[in-house]
């Protein structure tokens, strides 16, 4: 390693004497202010380079800003094609402008920071400012948001009332065309979910048969049209009317809870469909294309097997399951919801 460094400074020293050997062999006199010039040559050498490279770099330098400069001046021609400059300058009045808004607007929020802790401190002097205002800012909200639900909560105590307004209305419109029929007819009328509900045995259809007994269709051809037109009154509060069938849990002997539940769904569904089927087809109603187009959209057929058996004591009673009725579905729900949240659909 000593070597090599020897070697190193023995060629460091050559390189500096490598003038004045060149001197020598041309044969040229080597004097002392030879020498003192030379070695002011070497020693000014690096700053040359220096020198050199710096000028290299901001050679460089420029050439770059030119070319920002030309791309600048380009985009100032497309703005104002006959004064560039013009465009820079405004562009830079614009960007001044709005430094100065931006620092406006900072100074005008410190002042009011200020104003607000010395405000804060005068309510709470032993708390940080931050948190007493925090505090406040809760307060507001929570006073805003019982507003909001007081305000909520009035109008939807209004909604209910008029909703149940509604309801009576089409309660007591169903009792005076039908109430005196209802006994004969072996059916009643539940107000409280506008539910009318036929289930006098013997009545409606024949054991396991979809087929409306004779006497069930006498029912339905009173029943059709004018109920329809009842309702019809009511056309912007309805969301459906649900025929529904609904039977015992029996069928087989001996029982089979599942095959029974299955046998009886697809018993009460065909016997809804053959209800809905007869009341727009075979009624008066069929004469009245207006009103039975508008029914086709609003009456469903829902056949529920055994899933709701009506029950005396806490069990079945077989006679009163099977049973066929017609709930009438207002919007409720739908109307409610536009209070709650207003986006919903």
């Amino acid at each position: 390693m000593s070597q090599a460094k020897e070697l190193a400074k023995a060629n460091d020293a050559v390189q500096v004497l490598k003038p004045i050997i060149e001197l020598v062999k041309r044969g040229d006199q080597v004097t002392p202010e030879t020498v003192q010039a030379l070695a002011r040559d070497l020693a000014s050498v690096p700053q040359l380079r220096r020198d050199n490279d710096a000028l290299k770099s901001a050679l460089a330098d420029a050439s770059k800003r030119a070319d920002a400069f030309k791309q600048l001046e380009a985009r100032a021609r497309e703005i104002n094609p006959n004064d560039p400059p013009a465009a820079l300058r405004r562009g830079l009045e614009l960007l001044a402008s709005v430094g100065e808004a931006r620092a406006a607007d900072l100074q005008a929020r410190s002042e009011l920071l200020t104003r607000l802790e010395k405000v804060a401190r005068t309510v709470e002097p032993n708390a940080q400012p931050q948190a007493t205002i925090e505090s406040a800012l809760s307060s507001m909200q929570g006073a805003k948001q019982a507003g909001i639900d007081a305000k909520m909560g009035g109008r939807i105590r209004e909604q209910v009332a008029v909703l149940r307004e509604t309801e009576q209305e089409i309660n007591k419109s169903l009792n005076a065309a039908f109430g005196d029929k209802l006994k004969a007819w072996g059916a009643d009328l539940e107000p409280g979910t506008l539910t009318l509900r036929f289930q006098k045995e013997g009545v409606l259809f024949e054991k396991g048969s979809d087929i409306p007994k004779r006497d069930f269709k006498l029912i339905l051809n009173e029943l059709f049209p004018e109920y329809l037109k009842i309702l019809s009154k009511y056309r912007d509060d309805l969301e459906e009317v649900r025929i529904e069938g609904h039977t015992s849990s029996e069928w087989a002997d001996p029982p089979d809870k599942m095959g029974d539940y299955f046998q009886n769904m697809r018993l009460s569904q065909a016997r809804t469909r053959a209800v809905l089927e007869y009341g727009l087809t075979q009624t008066a109603l069929a004469k009245d294309k207006e009103l039975q187009d508008w029914a086709r959209k609003l009456i469903t057929a829902n056949g529920l097997s055994s899933s709701r058996p009506r029950e005396n004591n806490g069990v079945e009673d077989q006679d009163a399951s099977r049973r066929v009725e017609f709930r009438v579905l207002t919007r409720a729900k739908e109307q409610l919801l536009k209070i709650v949240d207003p986006g919903a659909r």
